[in-house]
């Protein structure tokens, strides 16, 4: 470039472009700004302290009276069921949360995945520029009230991202985002993350985390109830087992298959549709025998949801070339627990 137009017109155009760069307020771990995003401005959303209980910090979201102005607007916009609107609003704010989930539903329902992920981004950039100092999400000791309206956003925001970046193919990190959105309120579990984080672990080659966050909460919140936890540990047994092997720490397969054979006398419903699901013909003798052929209809409407969600999301996780041999085992331990 120096040698076609000359020193001083491409240090001036460098000068000019360092300009017109876009200067954000501090630097984001959530998510990164981008040069092409307007810049971050204080709209008057805030993170106050709400006190120290149980060596466990609670926050909360503010809003400040200009803030309250622009979110009023935002309801009117929203009851006008027309999605321009509430464009405008976000073209006068850019980083105003509500504004930027409700338009990056829209760009998903028009099948726009990388501008509705984009968007959420930026919703994030815009919470962690009003953190408070003494919020550090890192220890897991700090704590947001879900029903408190001012939290939900934030709550949404994890939630969608964590959903974006895992179809990107990033589990380890959307591993990470839920175990944060499980961290903010782990009581109560508003946005159910403990339906997600198994998936995220065993996709993430994260074994041990699964399994050791079943033995410490098993006790107390009998995670064992929840069809994908019962299935997922014992999968993430049978591959952390594996993975030791081939470190050469030896193991065994013991555990993997009781727990295996636990979750298939508890949930054998479960059994026919996720082999379906997987492509599987299953054996004539699980077939023949009445425990396995009862209609998943009969179960209650809750546990039957739970089931088809985990099939639906974790599918996958049983038919994978180096998993494969999970799904002929998933009959073998299921013939096994019928003798």
């Amino acid at each position: 470039m120096r040698r076609i137009f000359g020193s001083k017109v491409v240090r001036g155009d460098q000068v000019r472009q360092k300009a017109h760069r876009k200067v954000h307020l501090r630097p984001t771990v959530l998510a990164t700004p981008k040069d092409t995003w307007p810049k971050i401005e204080k709209l008057g959303l805030t993170m106050q302290q709400d006190g120290v209980r149980d060596w466990c910090q609670y926050f909360h979201f503010e809003h400040s009276p200009a803030y309250q102005k622009i979110q009023l607007r935002f309801w009117e916009a929203v009851d006008t069921f027309d999605p321009n609107s509430i464009a405008a609003i976000l073209h006068a704010h850019p980083y105003h949360v509500d504004s930027l989930l409700q338009m990056s539903e829209v760009s998903r329902l028009g099948e726009d995945i990388q501008m509705a992920s984009e968007l959420i981004e930026r919703a994030l950039c815009s919470f962690e520029s009003s953190f408070h100092t003494l919020f550090n999400y890192t220890q897991a000791n700090c704590r947001l009230d879900y029903s408190r309206a001012e939290n939900r956003s934030f709550f949404l925001t994890l939630f969608r991202h964590l959903s974006y970046i895992s179809r990107r193919g990033c589990h380890r990190t959307a591993l990470e985002f839920c175990k944060l959105l499980l961290a903010l309120n782990p009581e109560k579990d508003p946005l159910c993350a403990l339906l997600i984080i198994d998936y995220c672990a065993v996709r993430g080659g994260e074994y041990r985390f699964l399994i050791d966050l079943f033995h410490a909460w098993e006790p107390h919140r009998n995670l064992s109830q929840l069809p994908n936890f019962a299935f997922s540990v014992p999968l993430a047994m049978f591959h952390s087992q594996n993975r030791e092997e081939k470190e050469g720490e030896g193991g065994g397969e013991t555990e993997a298959n009781k727990r295996l054979q636990d979750a298939l006398l508890m949930f054998p419903c479960l059994l026919p549709i996720l082999l379906d699901k997987c492509g599987v013909t299953l054996d004539p003798a699980v077939t023949s025998h009445s425990l396995f052929t009862q209609p998943i209809e009969r179960e209650p409407n809750g546990l039957k949801l739970l089931m088809k969600l985990y099939v639906e999301r974790s599918h996958s996780l049983w038919k994978e070339p180096r998993q494969r041999p999970s799904k002929y085992r998933l009959q073998g331990q299921s013939s096994q627990a019928l003798q």
